[in-house]
């Protein structure tokens, strides 16, 4: 088992999913027409800030947050978003067309579906453990 607690994953993988969602960026920051006040950086900080994964990450000392090939997804995402700085500076509409924003959005993806793959395969186990 993962030594993050599941309330902490699931808060990672929703993070993802919406760092990951280039229509509701899209409707949110071009088109207004959606309640959600998150800028990018802030996705970013909920991401890897309020969840505690930045954190999590630089201590795992050998023993995977996640997994071997998670946490490798998301700390290459790390390094994609520390240069979030250099996009701070685009419009929102160049922002979301933007190919280093893009691949941010990808990696996010991948890394959610990776990592609810993961916690489905853990609540397998532990169900049939019971």
């Amino acid at each position: 088992m993962s030594p993050i607690p599941e309330f902490a994953w699931l808060q990672v993988e929703s993070a993802l999913r919406d760092l990951a969602d280039g229509e509701h960026q899209l409707q949110t920051w071009i088109h207004r027409q959606t309640s959600d006040p998150r800028s990018p950086s802030e996705l970013v900080c909920q991401l890897f800030d309020d969840t505690g994964l930045e954190h999590s990450l630089e201590r795992r000392r050998g023993t995977p947050v996640f997994s071997a090939e998670a946490d490798e997804l998301l700390l290459e995402l790390s390094r994609l978003v520390d240069r979030l700085d250099d996009l701070a500076e685009l419009s929102p509409s160049e922002l979301l067309a933007d190919a280093r924003w893009r691949a941010i959005q990808a990696l996010a993806a991948s890394a959610a579906e990776l990592l609810a793959t993961l916690r489905r395969a853990t609540e397998g186990r532990s169900t049939a453990e019971e």
